[in-house]
């Protein structure tokens, strides 16, 4: 079903503006690693697309915008309530607050005003679409990303907002979340589904030649540790990314 007109939802930091022309499509992966035939999940998902404020292909990228990468499992999520206006149109989006617990701090921008971290962090994310009523919905994802699932772990690259009831954090961008289910980078969630090493590897390489999270896939996070601490070391650049005003954008 393609929705008939393109919506807009404004996105907390980075993730501004998603734009959303698409089918919901069945999404399968198969394959596994060492030949062996991984479970396979079929499930309805919506991709969509997203336009990010911050770069996040590259090891600089991280190091000159971030504020914290970290390993993460994503503990809870309540689902936010759509829009009076959407749910009156009868299509829309909803979107979630996440709670994640950090599992390990991987590296520290070294900017003054970094904002520390807790054990445990908010964060908003994508939810669901509806169309034909809110009872009639799909999970929503953006396409080359992780959607952040709850029992799934990831490393992540953080930039923090400024709110008036505290620190609130959102990803850097399109390719600052590799998925860590396993102790493995790259065997996890991707785009609302669950797949192992070799499959994800395939597609983000096609997908992002180049990118840090490319590099690391099959890894431990040291070799992100790696890549951050050569980068620091030759970079004068500091963070930006933590004056960010909480909604801005």
């Amino acid at each position: 079903m393609l929705l008939r007109a393109v919506r807009h939802w404004t996105y907390s930091v980075p993730l501004i503006v998603i734009a959303l022309v698409v089918a919901i499509i069945s999404v399968m992966w198969g394959g596994g690693i060492g030949g062996q035939q991984s479970s396979t999940r079929t499930s309805q998902v919506v991709i969509g697309d997203g336009l990010d404020e911050f770069e996040s292909l590259t090891a600089r990228d991280w190091v000159v915008k971030a504020d914290h990468v970290i390993v993460a499992t994503v503990t809870n999520e309540v689902e936010l309530p759509p829009a009076p206006q959407e749910v009156k149109l009868g299509e829309g989006l909803t979107g979630g607050r996440l709670t994640l617990s950090v599992d390990q701090v991987l590296w520290t921008s070294s900017a003054p005003n970094t904002p520390p971290l807790s054990k445990m962090i908010a964060m908003d994310a994508v939810g669901w679409t509806f169309a034909g009523g809110v009872d009639n919905r799909s999970e929503f994802a953006v396409g080359n990303r992780a959607r952040l699932e709850v029992n799934h772990r990831y490393v992540m690259a953080l930039v923090a907002e400024a709110c008036a009831a505290g620190t609130s954090w959102s990803t850097l961008g399109e390719y600052s979340v590799v998925p860590f289910d396993a102790d493995v980078l790259g065997a996890g969630e991707f785009e609302g589904v669950p797949v192992e090493q070799q499959p994800l590897e395939s597609k983000m390489r096609a997908a992002d030649p180049g990118s840090l999270r490319e590099s690391v896939l099959g890894n431990k996070p040291e070799a992100i540790i790696r890549q951050l601490r050569d980068v620091s070391a030759a970079s004068t650049g500091t963070s930006s990314a933590a004056n960010v005003e909480c909604g801005e954008g």
